[in-house]
């Protein structure tokens, strides 16, 4: 899959400004809907430290307004990827190349991260022109079009704002 070519009747994906990354290899994504109480959307993201690098916290998403949630889940037990999903990928200047050296591409992109404290590619996207979703929701009603991608399974979602919270740093060692 050419991920450079354009997919503008499905939509662009511009990663969102957040200071996390869902994490690559934590298969904690949960979704919890109810109608009575506040939604939300939980993950395990690692976080830019200037201490150790980077840390590992549980991040809680509250979508606003969620309208629509359409969940996508790995098939064979294998890891989704960006070729799960038909979009335009342009925007996403930070994917690796399969001629890149990947070490020297890993310390450009902590590079940025540290510099900006925004992650380059958080795998949390708005999907900008999404015909699809929001035929359902006019953009004119506020809705707007997220895809979250997990290890295992991705979550699209319409809504009109979101919040999150992030937890304390997990110590995937700590005994007990």
């Amino acid at each position: 899959m050419d991920l450079t070519q354009p997919a503008a009747e499905k939509g662009k994906l511009v990663p969102v400004r957040v200071p996390w990354r869902v994490s690559l290899s934590t298969p904690f994504l949960t979704v919890r809907v109810s109608e009575f109480e506040e939604r939300e959307i939980e993950f395990v993201a690692t976080f830019w430290s200037e201490t150790i690098g980077s840390d590992e916290r549980k991040v809680k998403l509250f979508p606003k307004g969620l309208s629509l949630i359409l969940i996508k889940s790995s098939e064979e037990d294998r890891a989704i990827s960006v070729e799960n999903f038909d979009y335009d990928w342009s925007k996403i200047t930070h994917l690796p190349s399969i001629r890149e050296n990947l070490n020297l591409w890993r310390e450009q992109f902590n590079k940025r991260w540290k510099e900006t404290g925004f992650c380059p590619d958080p795998r949390m996207y708005e999907v900008i022109d999404s015909e699809i979703f929001l035929s359902i929701y006019p953009s004119e009603q506020g809705y707007k079009h997220y895809l979250l991608i997990g290890e295992m399974m991705a979550i699209e979602f319409l809504c009109k704002n979101w919040t999150w919270e992030a937890g304390d740093t997990i110590d995937w060692f700590k005994n007990g």
